[in-house]
């Protein structure tokens, strides 16, 4: 069975930890999320918080899908459940398409002062 998974940070084409999304992995289109979040980042890493306020505003990425091996990968790198949970969000691909897809969400808990904001919603990783 296969998982389609929107992806915001290192894990996009070109990201540090692309490598986790295997070659049979299929990347399906650039996105961009449908409802308002908040995107965060620490070091070399980004992590997206469910808020949607009028500091939030559309994040952008990438769907790809993924096999059931992938997906545990990425749980395991993600520290689900306990640095990042799974939910399904809605999200608009390159041709404008309406997805429901999942996603990683950072605990808004573990935010911390040396975190910053991402404010343009687009994570480059190049």
């Amino acid at each position: 069975m296969k998982t389609k998974v929107f992806v915001y940070g290192t894990l996009k084409r070109g990201g540090i930890y692309h490598h986790y999304i295997s070659k049979e992995d299929r990347f399906l289109s650039t996105a961009i999320t449908k409802k308002n979040y908040r995107l965060f980042a620490c070091k070399e890493c980004p992590f997206l918080i469910e808020q949607d306020d009028k500091n939030s505003y559309q994040v952008h990425g990438e769907i790809f899908e993924v096999s059931n091996d992938t997906l545990l990968k990425l749980d395991e790198l993600e520290e689900v459940p306990d640095i990042y949970y799974k939910k399904d969000i809605d999200v608009l691909d390159s041709n404008g398409n309406e997805l429901k897809i999942l996603t990683y969400f950072y605990h808004p808990n573990l935010l911390t002062s040396q975190d910053w904001e991402v404010t343009t919603g687009n994570y480059l990783v190049n």
